[in-house]
């Protein structure tokens, strides 16, 4: 029995490591497309990439949206 839980453990934590993994490799493929958009100036790729809620915060306290 106490090999069947553990078995079950392991399949649980091996089968999580791998998801996050694909979850990782998403996200650093959307980050790549949008610093190739910023960098190339691209405003078409940008509008598809960002959300429209999208707000950046600046050190001086100024707030901009997505506009």
């Amino acid at each position: 029995m106490k090999k069947i839980i553990l078995m079950i453990c392991s399949l649980t934590i091996v089968l999580s490591i791998a998801a996050q993994s694909n979850d990782e490799a998403s996200v650093a493929a959307a980050v790549e497309m949008l610093n190739k958009a910023m960098v190339n100036a691209d405003r078409i790729e940008l509008d598809a990439l960002v959300s429209e809620a999208l707000s950046y915060g600046h050190s001086s306290g100024l707030v901009e949206d997505k506009k």
